[in-house]
């Protein structure tokens, strides 16, 4: 299981009111397996405007953040999380 840790206020409405399918997010995660979240890009794939949510499939643990374990998170790409906007650290568009 993975769960999502919701992120302080900040200042990336401006990013978030341009939020599309198919944009990489940051979401900070937290695995079974560890204690510790894990900042993790995913990719959008569908998204509820109105809501403020959406999912987006995992596709890797941000490579600053790998010096917290030897486990890659290789066998969680393509999982689907459900998020918030609010969830989200960052986004690439």
């Amino acid at each position: 299981m993975i769960k999502v840790q919701t992120q302080s206020p900040k200042n990336i409405q401006p990013k978030l009111e341009r939020l599309n399918i198919g944009d990489s997010i940051i979401l900070e995660l937290v695995f079974d397996e560890n204690q510790f979240s894990m900042h993790s890009e995913l990719t959008i794939i569908d998204l509820d405007k109105s809501n403020q949510k959406g999912e987006a499939r995992f596709n890797q643990v941000r490579e600053g953040e790998k010096v917290k374990t030897f486990n890659d998170y290789s066998h969680y790409v393509g999982n689907i999380i459900s998020f918030n906007y609010n969830d989200i650290c960052d986004v690439d568009n």
